[in-house]
């Protein structure tokens, strides 16, 4: 694939992906509105708790449409079709049985949630409500397998419409439910139907652009099998360690600090994942390029590739972060009011958290590109495992700081450094210290930033209004990116990925 077809598919991609975050995270906001001023705290908090319940039970999917997508790579690049429709059947039957699976475990957790589910007045009819959100994320493992096709053909703005869309009037309906009856269960209804569509939509939709697969009933060989196993193995060790890293802070929250709790970080974890996600948008869109450049270029310069990838998260990231630590706060004071503010501490290890995790990210797209899945395959879970001892035992001692900043800790000590040594050292044989040298330096830079605007926000106080947040964003903006700019505008980085993005932007051709 040319140059300019790689970068074009990736701005193609990462645009739709962010005008369709756009889109769901105004409506997103809307219903939170809503239902906390209708429904109130306690049942934000076991939405959330529910949702990371969930997230955890459908840890047997992890990996699968990773290994898939990285084996569909060569097959679309020679047009094989029967092997396309082979690995994708092959997927669908896994999927299956996953679907099953996770209904199964899901309902044997039912006699558990009275330990787990810690508010002081009892929700009433809350096994239904657990029973709604395990339904809602069972039915999707039997449609939602040949969408991965698209994520492999470099066309996952298809699945990103589709979502966005669904999304939308999941939104609407919900917000028109909530507005006239109040009812909670009504409002799961709304989601589960609106799954369900979005998910047989799209299954209907890959069959029609890919039409092969509703005729082939292609199967792999039983070596293919052995093969892409090992893979979907390695794989899920890995993945097992993020669904637990990822998706069992609300489940230690409300047990060890309380479910309306949950509920209060839920609104944080709204807007720094939202805000994070549009970092993600951006290098999901271009993984599938990376991994085109890197079959087809050499070491070296696959490593420049790395780099300049690794500078724009740096940049991302940290401007995300800082912008959180300074804003966040003042945005939950206007949106829903100062009685669900966490303390600043906490605002500072979320802000902390998002650089932490966003500077990992940024080998993902080289993991999937240049398939080093057994080389990490232990490396997520041995996190997780020290996350949870943090978590529990950090948070017995400070509470709701010690859960955390467990995570954090737990990933510096492990795959901070672990995933790019085995990148850069082992994959493309090449030295480790100059990206140590360079994230010292990336760590350091936001660190101190986040530490002037606390210093600044504290001596600095002004009256708190919708039009001052909006002078305080703008300004926050500029500055950040100003510096960011004045302090990397002569590095080769810098001028590596803006001539990448200039063309474009400016829309014009190389």
């Amino acid at each position: 694939m040319a140059e300019s077809s790689r970068t074009k598919n990736s701005i193609r991609n990462v645009t739709v992906n962010i005008l369709c975050q756009v889109f769901s995270l105004i409506l997103s906001f809307a219903t939170r509105t809503l239902f906390i001023k209708l429904l109130g705290a306690d049942y934000l908090g076991i939405s959330g708790l529910f949702s990371n319940i969930l997230m955890v039970l459908s840890l047997a999917s992890m990996g699968i449409e990773s290994a898939i997508i990285y084996n569909l790579y060569k097959y679309l690049a020679s047009d094989d079709k029967e092997k396309i429709a082979a690995n994708i059947n092959y997927y669908g039957s896994i999927y299956r049985i996953i679907g099953i699976s996770v209904f199964v475990l899901g309902m044997a957790l039912v006699p558990f949630l009275q330990y787990i589910v810690n508010l002081d007045n009892d929700i009433p009819h809350i096994k239904i409500y657990y029973i709604m959100y395990l339904l809602n994320s069972a039915c999707s493992y039997f449609f939602v397998y040949k969408g991965s096709l698209f994520y492999a053909d470099q066309k996952d703005f298809i699945i990103k419409f589709n979502r966005t869309a669904f999304l939308i009037l999941t939104n609407i309906f919900q917000i028109i439910v909530l507005y006239f009856t109040h009812k909670f269960f009504i409002y799961l209804c709304v989601q589960l139907l609106c799954t369900l569509a979005s998910n047989i939509f799209i299954y209907i939709y890959a069959e029609i652009k890919y039409p092969y697969l509703k005729a082939s009933k292609a199967s792999l060989d039983k070596k293919e099998k052995k093969d892409l196993f090992e893979n979907i193995k390695s794989l899920f060790i890995y993945k097992l360690g993020s669904v637990i890293m990822n998706n069992t802070t609300n489940i230690i929250i409300s047990v060890l600090v309380s479910t309306t709790v949950v509920g209060y970080y839920s609104n944080y974890y709204l807007i720094f994942a939202s805000i994070s996600y549009f970092a993600e948008l951006i290098f999901s869109g271009i993984t599938a390029s990376v991994g085109n450049y890197v079959a087809t270029k050499t070491k070296k310069e696959a490593l420049d590739c790395f780099y300049m990838i690794n500078f724009g998260n740096f940049w991302i990231y940290g401007f995300c972060s800082i912008c959180i630590f300074c804003l966040i706060d003042d945005f939950i004071t206007l949106w829903i009011g100062s009685e669900y503010l966490l303390t600043k501490l906490i605002t500072f290890v979320i802000s902390a958290n998002v650089f932490i995790q966003g500077m990992i990210s940024g080998v993902s797209g080289f993991r999937t590109a240049t398939g080093i899945f057994r080389e990490t395959k232990y490396v997520y879970l041995i996190t997780a495992m020290l996350n949870l001892i943090f978590s529990v035992l950090l948070g017995k001692i400070w509470g709701m700081v010690g859960i955390l900043i467990s995570p954090g800790i737990a990933r510096l000590c492990t795959n901070a450094w672990f995933e790019p040594y085995v990148l850069i050292k082992k994959k493309l044989e090449f030295s480790i210290r100059p990206f140590i040298v360079r994230m010292i330096k990336y760590y350091l830079i936001t660190f101190v930033f986040i530490g002037v605007v606390y210093l600044f926000k504290k001596y600095y106080s002004f009256n708190l209004t919708w039009v001052s947040f909006i002078i305080e964003l703008f300004v926050c903006v500029l500055f950040v990116n100003l510096v960011f700019f004045v302090l990397f505008r002569k590095t080769d980085n810098f001028n590596e990925l803006w001539g990448k993005l200039k063309p474009f932007l400016l829309r014009k051709k190389k």
